[in-house]
């Protein structure tokens, strides 16, 4: 993984390629990736480096890889393609990490859509934030993922307790199919 980690950012097209392990089941790991386009994604996956990680995978996994192509979600402030990685070395066991995922109910698709607008850039305006976006999966209209990430912990928690958080944690669940899957993330060592 170090050296796929390594050979993907450093490949041409790539913006940003995080590697992270679930709080609570370190042996999930959760990659997330950022092209400037799927032919570069597509690209390096045939690298040797990939081409190794792949046939690794196929004897190491205990389950089979989920993979979720991200898009902008229309009408939401796009992706913060300027996202921050982790400062030092010294940072990355703090820094938090949060996914997640969402699967809306078809007809609250726009309301909650909107519900988001707004809050988004307030998010980003702290100063401890170091990203806060909301994808929609491709080919699943009704699927979105929301990845936000803190300098720490306590950033983190300030986030929590924001009134337009507080406010999204009230309304969200009348507009979901199920609950929302929230992990909470941080660093692997790569």
């Amino acid at each position: 993984m170090k050296e796929n980690a390594r050979v993907a950012r450093a490949h041409p097209g790539n913006q940003a390629f995080g590697v992270f392990m679930d709080t609570e089941s370190p042996a999930t790991l959760y990659l997330f990736e950022s092209w400037d386009s799927l032919p570069d994604l597509a690209d390096f996956m045939k690298t040797d480096a990939q081409q190794a990680l792949a046939t690794l995978e196929q004897s190491t996994l205990s389950g089979e890889a989920l993979s979720l192509h991200l898009s902008d979600v229309p009408n939401i402030p796009a992706y913060d393609s300027h996202t921050k990685g982790p400062a030092d070395d010294a940072q990355e066991d703090v820094a938090q990490t949060l996914v997640i995922r969402f699967q809306v109910r078809p007809q609250e698709r726009t309301t909650f859509i909107a519900a988001f607008h707004d809050v988004i850039p307030l998010v980003r305006a702290g100063r401890q934030t170091e990203t806060y976006d909301l994808f929609h999966v491709s080919g699943r209209p009704d699927n979105f993922i929301l990845l936000g990430r803190w300098r720490d912990a306590a950033a983190y928690e300030k986030h929590e307790r924001l009134p337009c958080i507080i406010r999204l944690r009230q309304i969200l669940p009348a507009m979901l199919r199920h609950a929302s899957e929230r992990h909470e993330l941080h660093d692997a060592a790569l």
